[in-house]
């Protein structure tokens, strides 16, 4: 018998704290060549923590990971992914503007067929979650980490991966593959390793474990919890319809859908990808705007624009990508909690940090959220729990209405039975709830009726009582109207169930006293002022809302709270009338995010009685502006270019009139001035990284050129282009871009870039704001905020 070969990777005692907390507890794992090797365990367990740590994300506090038998030490993902370990992550972590060609022949092995020229955002998350396989097989690699990689692909796709899988093992890859599917794990996997609390329970083959076995070993008790959620569900009471919609038709494909939603009640959709389940959620909460059709509430026309004007109504909503959508990593449990509870009370009416403080920990009694430190960074908690974090902010708003999307979504067995379960007491207390998830089985265990989606069509509804996993399966890839079964017809026969039992009694359950929104106090704002036009999201939006998260943070320290607004051009009249509407509401502050000096001349001429500071891009000194000196991170870019070898500097600007744009074209243009180098008038993109490869594809280059190129996502763009020309970077040409996005480091190669120290300009800001109010008369001219050349292979300091 061969014996096994070395460890490819091998990790010994792995400990990792967060707080007082150990994430991982003395954790050994390791993985052979050419094998599947599947990591489980609930949410909380580690699993994550293990992964980052593997592939860069996370440093050991204690313990050793050796490589191809050589100890390493990871301070970056670029260091992992330098010695052969890569990684797709459980959330989708993509540029929504990059292009895939790149990705277009892993794509086509993959059976996948997408424009390779389209826009990735555009797609759901099953292609965003290809693509990112995709990107990551594409490199050169010993261990691919897979964290949940299935979680959005329909059974086809997964077969599709499961081949791709084992192509890979054969060659010789190790493969870590993370999945809350019990079935996928043993029918791809080798070997499995369980934690715990942190801890490692056992390394085992999955042939010799029993699938109860693993699940209790993870759970460390038996997993009866889902079938008392199904015995449970059905004592819901039945009632009117509370939510109706007639013909409801969205841009986005959703087309003439009818629904019911009664007090009590449970609505599950069911469908395949693409079907219109979460087209159908976006409708009836105001992300998509309705193309036709009417909702009524308690049998009134409501008009629900947006997910603020549905919050009104008392209807939340909970998306199926809970990172972009929903919690936000920074902030701490608390704040994540009451966040959208501290939003609907207004601007700037700042909520009691006792009330907040006990709403929070109330939650995460009732939700059983663990760790149980409100003062903790979400990003800390496991998906699982994040999800929940999520939860009690939307149940903070007392809703009526619930509508959550793929709620279980990469989260083990279980965390899943707890949410159901709680689902469930939501019911009994009165909340009507739209319950979306691609697994039938859930879907069967918490709904009352369930509406069967085809083609953006609500083909069916049926009643979940008696109906099989096997028939609703049945249903769902072969809904159609031609046999479809009324909806009030289901409905008649639901409510002629439950009027056989008795009602019960309103507010009843362990979650009403967690149901109780906070009072209302004093409030001030921002006006978040985007400079361009609408359809380029790219720089449109970093710049503005990085300042203004950071902005945030600061304001929060000084126990101010900040509501925005936005302006749809860069005039005058428009920021004049953003700042008059916050006027109105008796602001206490008010700060312009990202304006020219016209802009804000036309504003201070209006008979002001508050403070207010301007974020700008332009040097040019006044005491109430503050400002990131883009003009000299311009020459620092051109200047580094010059002296790396690169004979003449080429710039990709941004549109003409941009502020931004403006300053950097003027400090690209004085350094070429001052060096006296050769160059050639500047072509201007629209930020978007399609129009860098478009122009780097037309652009009149030569070798020895350097190109410094506006923004980050330009440079993107600049780089696939040169790429398809056959020219090399940074041999043939040196690119430098501006803003280092997260990926700028990541790419291949990495990019040279200029830093801006948002977080710098968010405390300036509000230090400005804080004189304004305190001390008006100390109020001077603030010096720009330097930035940062940050040096990377594609522009070195010497050209090679």
């Amino acid at each position: 018998m061969p014996s096994r070969p070395d460890p490819i990777v091998e990790v010994t005692g792995a400990t990792v704290r967060y707080l007082s907390d150990a994430a991982l507890d003395g954790v050994d794992f390791r993985m052979y060549p050419g094998e599947v090797h599947s990591l489980m365990g609930e949410n909380g367990a580690g699993k994550s923590t293990l992964i980052k740590a593997l592939t860069g994300a996370q440093r050991l506090d204690a313990g050793e990971i050796r490589v191809g038998g050589a100890p390493v030490r990871f301070s970056s993902p670029a260091d992992a992914q330098r010695v052969g370990i890569s990684a797709v992550y459980q959330e989708i972590d993509l540029l929504a503007n990059l292009l895939r060609r790149r990705a277009d022949d892993v794509l086509s092995d993959l059976g996948v067929e997408v424009d390779p020229a389209s826009r990735l955002g555009g797609h759901s998350l099953a292609v965003q979650q290809l693509v990112a396989i995709a990107r990551a097989i594409s490199a050169d690699v010993d261990v691919l980490v897979l964290d949940e990689p299935t979680s959005s692909l329909n059974a086809v796709e997964v077969g599709e991966l499961f081949r791709v899988i084992r192509t890979l093992k054969r060659r010789g890859i190790a493969i870590l593959f993370v999945s809350h599917f019990l079935e996928q794990v043993y029918e791809i996997c080798d070997r499995v390793t369980v934690l715990r609390d942190g801890k490692l329970v056992g390394e085992y083959s999955t042939r010799e474990l029993l699938r109860i076995d693993l699940v209790e070993k993870m759970l460390g008790a038996s997993a009866a919890g889902l079938e008392a959620v199904a015995e449970r569900k059905t004592d819901a009471a039945a009632g009117p319809a509370t939510l109706s919609g007639r013909g409801l038709r969205t841009a986005r494909g959703l087309r003439d859908a009818d629904l019911d939603l009664a007090e009590g009640e449970v609505l599950g959709i069911a469908g395949l990808l693409g079907s219109g389940r979460s087209e159908l959620a976006r409708a009836i909460t105001g992300v998509d705007p309705l193309e036709g059709g009417r909702l009524t509430l308690d049998g009134d026309d409501v008009a629900v624009r947006s997910p603020r004007q549905a919050m009104r109504k008392g209807i939340v909503y909970s998306s199926e990508n809970r990172r972009v959508d929903g919690i936000i990593g920074d902030l701490s449990v608390l704040d994540n909690i009451t966040l959208a509870l501290q939003a609907q009370s207004g601007i700037f009416h700042r909520l009691p940090t006792r009330r907040r403080r006990e709403l929070a920990a109330s939650w995460v009694e009732a939700l059983r959220i663990r760790p149980t430190d409100i003062d903790r960074p979400v990003r800390t908690l496991s998906g699982g729990n994040q999800q929940k974090v999520l939860l009690a902010r939307l149940l903070a708003l007392s809703p009526r209405i619930v509508v959550l999307d793929e709620p279980t979504r990469g989260i083990d067995v279980g965390a899943k039975a707890q949410i159901q379960r709680l689902v469930g007491e939501l019911a009994d207390n009165g909340l009507s709830i739209v319950y979306i998830s691609a697994e039938l089985d859930e879907v069967l265990r918490v709904a009352h009726l369930i509406a069967v989606m085809r083609q953006g069509e609500l083909a069916r509804i049926v009643p979940a009582a008696g109906l099989s996993s096997d028939a609703l399966l049945a249903l769902v890839a072969q809904a159609g109207p031609e046999d479809e079964v009324p909806h009030r017809v289901a409905r008649a026969q639901q409510h002629a169930e439950r009027a056989r039992r008795h009602p019960r009694p309103r507010g009843a359950g362990d979650l009403a006293a967690a149901l109780q929104p906070l009072p209302r106090r004093a409030r001030a704002g921002h006006a978040a002022h985007p400079h361009d036009r609408p359809g380029h999201a790219g720089h449109r939006r970093l710049r503005p809302l990085s300042i203004a998260t950071h902005f945030n943070f600061a304001a929060r320290e000084a126990r101010y709270n900040v509501d925005a607004i936005s302006s749809p051009q860069n005039d005058v009249a428009a920021v004049r009338a953003s700042v008059e509407s916050l006027l109105r509401q008796r602001v206490d502050a008010i700060v312009l995010v990202v304006v020219d000096l016209d802009v804000l001349a036309g504003v201070l001429a209006l008979d002001l009685d508050v403070p207010l500071v301007a974020a700008a891009s332009t040097r040019h000194p006044h005491p109430q502006l503050v400002a990131i000196d883009q003009y000299h991170g311009a020459r620092s870019a051109v200047r580094h270019l010059l002296e790396g070898g690169y004979e003449r500097v080429r710039h990709l600007a941004g549109p003409p009139r941009n502020p931004d744009s403006v300053e950097r074209a003027r400090g690209w243009s004085d350094e070429i001035m001052a060096a006296r180098a050769e160059t050639a008038e500047p072509v201007h993109g629209d930020w978007s990284a399609a129009s860098g490869h478009r122009i780097g594809l037309e652009l009149d280059l030569k070798p020895g050129d350097g190109i410094f190129v506006a923004n980050d996502h330009m440079a993107i763009g600049m780089l696939s282009a040169l790429r398809e020309r056959g020219l090399r970077v940074p041999e043939d040409v040196g690119v430098v871009g501006f803003d280092d996005l997260p990926e700028s480091a990541f790419l291949y190669p990495s990019l040279t870039t200029v830093r801006q120290d948002f977080a710098s300009l968010g405390r300036m800001i509000m230090q400005k704001v804080l004189l304004l109010v305190e001390e008006p008369e100390t109020v001077s001219e603030t010096t720009p905020l330097p930035t940062e050349l940050v040096v990377r292979h594609s522009a070195p300091l010497a050209r090679p």
